[in-house]
């Protein structure tokens, strides 16, 4: 989902005269009518556009907002915890930690030694992760 506030180049706290003006300024350079016409120019140009009818109306801004901030979440690891492979529990050849939700944090053992760098592990149950320290 493309960010509509960085379409029009507005903070997503900017009040509807602020993205009005970016708004207008953008159809301004970018109107295919002011512009040499290419695909990607149009493209851009109904972009603009698209954002501007959605940041305008208050509801569909209540709503698109509400879903720029769950597509935030999804993509954000909350970091639970920082540990080193001598705090995982070796089972077989799986490092395991106990996440806050119940759940565990699996990570295979050859990962761990072939990266040689932190490595960043989320859990499969919430939306919790670790990161795993394995260079001492």
């Amino acid at each position: 989902m493309d960010n509509f506030y960085v379409v029009l180049g507005c903070s997503e706290s900017a009040s509807y005269e602020e993205i009005k003006k970016c708004y207008q300024e953008l159809v301004r350079k970018s109107h295919p009518d002011k512009t040499t016409s290419t695909a990607a120019g149009a493209d851009y140009f109904i972009k603009v556009n698209e954002a501007w009818q959605t940041l305008r109306d208050p509801v569909k801004r209540k709503t698109y907002d509400a879903q720029l901030l769950v597509e935030q979440c999804e993509n954000e690891l909350v970091l639970y915890a920082t540990v080193t492979l001598q705090e995982m529990t070796l089972d077989g050849s799986v490092y395991c930690y106990p996440c806050r939700c119940g759940s565990f944090y699996s990570v295979p053992k050859d990962e761990c030694v072939k990266s040689n760098c932190d490595l960043y592990e989320q859990c499969s149950e919430c939306s919790l992760g670790i990161l795993i320290k394995t260079v001492t």
